[in-house]
């Protein structure tokens, strides 16, 4: 089995699938209300594969356990110190997804943000990603060299077992020469010009959070530790709504006035997650900003799963009165939306 957290990228699964082991082999480790993976849930679910080992004659062997520094869905970074920890007490390999955010550790100030991704066997980050290179190149590097022996493939009119050819350790035979693209971005940019981009777009992460949490019909969804932000529009009258509905389920003590309030939450949520996606679909049709949309299980609502929006800020052209103009668009887009079709519907919830 693989162990990764709900957050880990479908990419986790897909290669499941090729190695033969399949999706359901890959066991999704809940995560905490900051979209980290939940160490003490991982420690469970190791032990509980222990003892099965011990009372079974059929083995689990936990071949690798995925740590992700920068979420796709959410911009967030597990604790890999503890993940490396686990690792060694299970004694097997640690991988980091650093696809997304791993580029930030070209710059000294936030390598912070990645304590423990040194410790990890392998590691994957994407140049098409933070290194701002053209689609598509990914890469992967490992703490020990050899461990690309395990995949390594040979033949004897080209990647001979002499050969310097890469093709040797891929899945891919013949290939473009994509390394040029990152290699490229780097040169030009450099260790200062990768800082001034990524301070950018802390600042506007930062800026947009801001302009959203100030917004009466706007609720944030996520605290991002990188540049994803997730939000949704909720009419002012409706966060009140939830808000007292909220804290009447934390004082509430009879059962099946609590099971009331829940399936009540409940519906509430329902109605706004459709108008999120009619909200989504409306911005993609108005082609002025562009926005993407999930579904996540981790904010105050959990274990509902909650439709957000998804905005990705690194765009080093936006300021903040862009990101202002975007809101107010996305405001005025919802309150028609509400208005036409899901005033009746929520207002009589």
């Amino acid at each position: 089995v693989v162990l990764v957290s709900a957050r880990g990228h479908y990419s986790v699964e897909k290669i499941a699938r090729i190695l033969g082991i399949g999706n359901h082999n890959v066991i999704k480790i809940p995560v905490d209300t900051e979209n980290r993976i939940d160490i003490d849930r991982m420690r469970q679910v190791c032990a509980q594969i222990r003892e099965q080992n011990e009372r079974s004659d059929e083995k689990t062997k936990i071949i690798a356990i995925i740590g992700i520094a920068g979420t796709t869905e959410t911009g967030n970074i597990d604790d890999l110190v503890e993940l490396r920890r686990i690792a060694d007490e299970n004694d097997t390999f640690f991988h980091v997804d650093a696809a997304w955010g791993g580029a930030l550790l070209i710059v000294d100030k936030y390598r912070h943000l990645f304590r423990g991704i040194d410790q990890a066997d392998s590691v994957t980050f994407d140049a098409h990603k933070l290194m701002y290179s053209p689609l598509s190149m990914g890469m992967i590097l490992f703490r020990n060299e050899t461990a690309l022996n395990y995949i390594k493939h040979t033949s004897n009119y080209i990647i001979r077992p002499d050969s310097v050819d890469q093709g040797r350790f891929t899945v891919e035979g013949s290939r473009p020469f994509s390394c040029l693209k990152p290699w490229v971005t780097f040169k030009i940019f450099g260790k200062e010009g990768f800082r001034i981009l990524f301070d950018h777009a802390f600042d506007i992460t930062e800026t947009l959070r801001d302009i959203v949490t100030r917004h009466p019909d706007f609720e944030p969804m996520n605290v991002p530790d990188i540049f994803i932000f997730n939000y949704r529009y909720v009419p002012r009258k409706i966060q009140a709504r939830l808000d007292a509905l909220m804290l009447e389920i934390g004082d509430e003590s009879d059962p099946y006035r609590l099971i009331k309030l829940l399936k009540k939450l409940r519906r509430i949520n329902d109605a706004l997650n459709d108008l999120t996606i009619e909200l989504h679909r409306a911005v993609r049709q108005e082609d002025n900003s562009f926005v993407s949309r999930t579904m996540i299980e981790s904010t105050r609502y959990s274990p509902q799963k909650i439709v957000v929006l998804r905005a990705v800020t690194i765009n080093p052209l936006t300021t903040p009165e862009i990101l202002k103009e975007i809101v107010d668009e996305q405001s005025a887009l919802g309150a028609r939306i509400y208005q036409s079709e899901f005033v009746d519907i929520l207002e009589k919830l």
